[in-house]
């Protein structure tokens, strides 16, 4: 009986050690033991009911950087681009039509009248009678007979 006793004392001894974790063998048992745990956490964070991930949505979701890179070029070229190349255009225009006897004024803001005028230089005479000779891009605008009027009594 001792035996059968001693006996039965070994069979739970041997059952609470094949519950207890085995040590992995070797690193394909490990990666395997990680995979099952990683696949175990995936299915309880989905709701446990073991369903897939839905696929990735289409259409304009996977464009939406390059739209919002174009409308932001979009945006500059109107701001920025647009509005000074019409202003270069303008003052491009404004020294195509300067003529002699024009009143203009520099950049430095000398004001004058024009003597004479070329491709590139603008003779001006000022109010003592000297003449100055400037590049014509040195002309900042023509003065009108209201504007210059106003800026010559001070």
């Amino acid at each position: 009986m001792a035996d059968a006793a001693t006996g039965n004392a070994a069979q739970p001894a041997a059952a609470a050690d094949a519950a207890a974790p085995q040590p992995p063998a070797n690193m394909a048992d490990v990666e395997q033991q990680m995979s099952a745990q990683q696949t175990e956490q995936a299915t309880e964070e989905k709701g446990g009911n073991g369903e897939q991930a839905p696929p990735p949505r289409g259409g304009i979701e996977q464009y939406y950087f390059f739209l919002v890179i174009a409308a932001m070029f979009a945006i500059m070229y109107f701001m920025l681009i647009r509005p000074q190349k019409k202003r270069e255009k303008e003052r491009q225009d404004m020294l195509g039509n300067l003529k002699k006897g024009d009143k203009v004024e520099t950049i430095g803001g000398i004001m004058g009248t024009i003597t004479s005028i070329n491709d590139r230089e603008v003779v001006l005479q000022v109010e003592d009678g000297g003449k100055l000779r400037f590049t014509r891009r040195a002309i900042s605008r023509p003065m009108g007979e209201g504007k210059g009027d106003a800026a010559e009594s001070v």
